[in-house]
């Protein structure tokens, strides 16, 4: 009975062992957590820096992060970098965690010290964060996005002080939300009270600063002090979005080519056009000067230098225009600027207005940052490295033998000349 009993408690203790062991991490403080929201179309950067603090020396040297479902879900890229450092620290994804009601990433830090502090930048970008509202709107209004986030860092640690700042792409706001439950968290004066709450600078909005927030990646915090943000502003750019692309590409031994086609599904995400669309109204903006930013005109491709025959087609029919503007190819060892690239604008010859798709040129939460070299490796075998100038060699030594063919053979009928009559 003593032995059965003995072997249940070490069972006991050692999964004890085993479930605290490699969950139990450095305990750390935010001293301080800047978030800068730089507002687009259908792209938004977030920066957040946290500079923080290790309060004890056990446990494996990882940092946590925390993104709500609602940041999750939009979420195309999430970097990390030591301030100072060029090389990304690699993010590992932690899944859902329902204590915290949260997504958890985390990192792994260089050694530090008890007390030792650190600075962590996290660049992330989200995707079709902001929506038109109004969802659909005439051809000369003004188009307007709506975006919605949360009013506090997700964290799983204690934060001493953090802000908020929003940058908007103009300063032209329709309307910000100012929740009076933000002051929960201010100082007690009343400026910092009316900071907390928003404050508005041309095109940028600042909540905050905030003092001694406990853990916010907590499910009790979420629901009772969590609030949400909301900024209605004016864009004045067409949002244009891929919704697909399909890339083939095929390498010609022969030609000494790469022909590369692109099949491209592009879509306005503006408001959709309430009413029916006027070419008069457009002709008239131009004439005026004034933009009708729901309205896509053209699209403008950027190619690689020293590209030639390019061609295009679109989903009903080759009945848009184009101007192509060449560049030559960078030579070997040139260092490559701006100025070696090809560009080709398309102009379809009807605007592509919101909530329609258009050009058909052929990944999921994909950004201009995710951009990048593809290298494609393959080995031939040697009848295949041969096959051209075996070719080649055949095609002029058939050549030689028939010109000395002709020059050695008589074709004429006689060889007597004949004699002319006296």
């Amino acid at each position: 009975m003593r032995l059965l009993q003995w072997l249940l408690a070490a069972s006991s203790t050692a999964l004890t062992v085993l479930a605290a062991g490699p969950t139990h991490n450095r305990s750390f403080e935010n001293t301080n957590v800047q978030r800068t929201i730089e507002l687009g179309g259908s792209l938004t950067h977030v920066t957040t820096t946290f500079a923080i603090k290790a309060l004890d020396t056990t446990g494996p040297n990882v940092y946590t992060f925390a993104l709500s479902k609602l940041d999750q879900d939009k979420t195309s890229l999430f970097e990390v970098k030591l301030k100072g450092n060029t090389e990304e620290l690699k993010v590992k994804k932690l899944g859902f965690d329902a204590k915290s009601n949260a997504y958890l990433y985390s990192v792994d830090l260089p050694p530090m010290a008890e007390n030792a502090s650190a600075t962590l930048i996290v660049n992330s970008v989200l995707v079709h964060a902001s929506t038109a509202h109004p969802a659909s709107v005439k051809q000369e209004e003004p188009q307007c996005l709506i975006f919605t986030t949360e009013a506090y860092v997700l964290s799983p640690y204690p934060t001493v002080s953090e802000r908020t700042k929003i940058r908007l792409p103009s300063p032209k706001v329709v309307s910000y939300s100012a929740p009076k439950e933000l002051t929960k968290y201010a100082s007690s004066s009343s400026d910092s009270k009316e900071q907390a709450t928003g404050t508005r600078s041309g095109a940028v909005i600042t909540y905050g600063p905030f003092q001694d927030l406990p853990v916010t990646a907590e499910a009790l915090f979420q629901k009772e002090d969590q609030k949400l943000l909301t900024i209605h502003y004016e864009y004045d750019t067409p949002i244009l979005s891929v919704v697909s692309l399909d890339r083939s590409a095929e390498i010609s031994h022969w030609g000494n080519n790469l022909n590369v086609q692109d099949s491209v599904h592009i879509r306005n995400d503006g408001p959709q056009l309430k009413g029916h669309f006027s070419r008069l109204e457009l002709q008239q903006a131009k004439y005026f000067h004034k933009t009708q930013p729901q309205v896509l005109q053209y699209i403008t491709l950027q190619l690689p230098a020293g590209i030639h025959n390019p061609y295009y087609y679109d989903s009903i029919g080759n009945v848009t225009t184009s101007r192509y503007r060449a560049s030559p190819p960078v030579k070997p060892g040139q260092q490559k600027s701006k100025r070696s690239t090809s560009f080709l604008e398309l102009r379809p010859r009807f605007p592509l207005l919101g909530g329609r798709p258009a050009v058909t040129l052929k990944a999921s939460k994909l950004t201009d940052q995710h951009t990048g070299l593809i290298y494609a490796s393959y080995t031939l075998p040697l009848r295949s490295h041969l096959a051209k100038p075996l070719v080649v060699a055949t095609a002029l030594f058939g050549f030689f033998l028939v010109g000395m063919f002709f020059r050695r053979v008589d074709l004429r009928i006689s060889s007597t000349p004949l004699k002319s009559s006296s």
